[in-house]
């Protein structure tokens, strides 16, 4: 199923959640709604599921506008962040709600139940009450009650957001290679980057209620339009140009050229504040390091240590891989030396 949102705007009261938005999902996609909270993320989920009604625009489902149809005739099913789930009935009686609203027979109904369980690896729970399941057995609990229906498109709402970073990893990869394995169109809310990069064929970025920014994860990564998205999608080193681009000048041993042209925002506007920006991965510490900076503070997760350099006023993020067996001194106060890499992922983003 191909969804097509054209010229999408919501409101409550005068506040405007969603503004014109417009996005085309390919059949089998599955594409990540990314942004902080209150950015629209979630009413333009709502809006799509049919949950609220559409103030303006129009939505396609292969080229059917499907904008006045009740939630129950879009073919579609939603997994929540808080389950969902009937309290009151086992699991195979959750999973098989859907089924029973569309009066399936038994026979198919058991067959079915069983099937999607064994699918999201939770076999010989049927009769487990909910209240005696994990909070990730819940939520695969209600990726089957999705799941099981046959649904032409998948709606996530956050649904990882209450479980702890081991659940989380395991549950994205098992809901992405589900969609991967059925091709279900799918759309996926989360606030989270990496979550969004690891389970996204095409990111939208999400700020004020606008689209800012639409792309594969990679591209959204190194190449963002604007210095919200460069700093949304993860650790963002923003040096401030001037309109002779001095700083382009001073890094000019990176062999990275500075262009105008360069600005994903298009021609730049001398009156509107631009950015050189690169990741801590572009930045190489060592003592063969053409610039010299102040270590301002240091830490250490796993095999990745993040050092914050003071370099002519500017705070600079690098990243140094297996910290302890370098030989690096990154006592703070102490003098660090360092290379900004450029060639491949230097970029001029606009404010």
């Amino acid at each position: 199923m191909g969804i097509e949102l054209k010229e999408i705007t919501q409101k409550y009261g005068d506040l405007i959640a969603v503004n014109n938005a417009n996005l085309f999902i390919e059949d089998g996609e599955m594409i990540s709604l990314l942004g902080p909270s209150g950015c629209g993320k979630t009413t333009l989920l709502k809006t799509i599921a049919g949950l609220l009604p559409l103030h303006q625009g129009s939505i396609l489902s292969n080229e059917k506008d499907i904008s006045n149809l009740p939630p129950q005739a879009r073919n579609a099913a939603m997994v929540f962040q808080n389950y969902a789930l009937f309290p009151h009935m086992t699991v195979a009686e959750n999973v098989a709600y859907g089924l029973k609203i569309n009066k399936c027979a038994l026979s198919l109904i058991k067959k079915k139940v069983e099937e999607i369980l064994d699918i999201v690896e939770l076999p010989g729970l049927n009769q487990r009450k909910i209240s005696e399941l994990s909070g990730g057995q819940q939520q695969r609990v209600a990726l089957a009650r999705a799941l099981v229906i046959e649904p032409a498109m998948l709606l996530f709402d956050e649904p990882l957001s209450n479980l702890d970073q081991n659940l989380r990893v395991s549950m994205r990869r098992m809901i992405r290679k589900i969609q991967q394995e059925y091709r279900i169109t799918s759309i996926y809310v989360t606030h989270d980057q990496e979550e969004a990069m690891s389970i996204s064929d095409r990111i939208v970025v999400m700020k004020d209620g606008v689209i800012q920014q639409i792309g594969l994860p990679g591209e959204v990564y190194l190449n963002p339009r604007n210095r919200f998205v460069a700093e949304f999608m993860g650790t963002a080193n923003l040096l401030e140009l001037n309109e002779d681009d001095e700083i382009i000048q001073l890094l000019e041993c990176g062999k990275w050229a500075s262009s105008r042209d360069n600005c994903p925002g298009g021609e730049s506007n001398n009156r509107q504040k631009r950015y050189l920006m690169f990741r801590p991965e572009d930045v190489e510490v060592g003592a063969e390091g053409n610039f010299e900076g102040t270590v301002i503070w240091h830490e250490t997760i796993g095999s990745v240590t993040r050092v914050s350099i003071d370099f002519a006023g500017n705070e600079i993020i690098a990243e140094i891989r297996n910290y302890y067996k370098s030989g690096i001194n990154c006592t703070i106060g102490e003098k660090i030396r360092f290379n900004i890499d450029l060639a491949g992922d230097g970029h001029i983003v606009p404010d």
